[in-house]
């Protein structure tokens, strides 16, 4: 597979994956509702207009992170330090749920949450997408040097 796909395909699959789940929630769960899924795995539809883990934040510093970790993530990928069957995935799915979460900020002013652990704050697919694919890319670019 060549560069391009590598990296773009992860990524669109994230945003559509992510935008789907968000569409569903928003139309399915009314806000501040929660619908039981297994145990202690609610639903529960929250708009979170802060940062990671609903921090404060101003928005459009955080629309202006979220682009600049972006075009990092773009220009990156084609560096040969990414090659590998693993990497250039990894940096797309990160490209992906950073877009699925701007595309919510930039049209509804907030990221659509929903994923409640009732033990964690309440989180999206685009979330779980990053925090997986950060560990991924950390370990993957830690495992090279040895």
């Amino acid at each position: 597979m060549n560069r391009e796909l590598a990296f773009f395909i992860p990524a669109l699959g994230v945003v559509v994956a992510d935008q789907l789940t968000k569409l569903w929630v928003r139309s399915f769960i009314p806000m501040g509702n929660s619908v039981p899924i297994l145990g202690p795995v609610r639903f529960t539809h929250v708009a979170n207009s802060g940062a990671v883990f609903g921090l404060p934040a101003h928005p459009l510093v955080l629309i202006g992170l979220i682009v600049i970790i972006m075009a990092v993530l773009v220009l990156s990928y084609r560096q040969s330090y990414f090659d590998g069957w693993l990497l250039r995935p990894v940096l797309g799915t990160l490209l992906g749920g950073g877009v699925g979460n701007l595309i919510d900020r930039l049209r509804l002013g907030y990221v659509t949450d929903f994923v409640d652990l009732q033990i964690w704050p309440v989180f999206n697919l685009a979330d779980s997408i990053i925090v997986v694919g950060t560990a991924t890319l950390i370990y993957s670019l830690i495992s090279r040097r040895k």
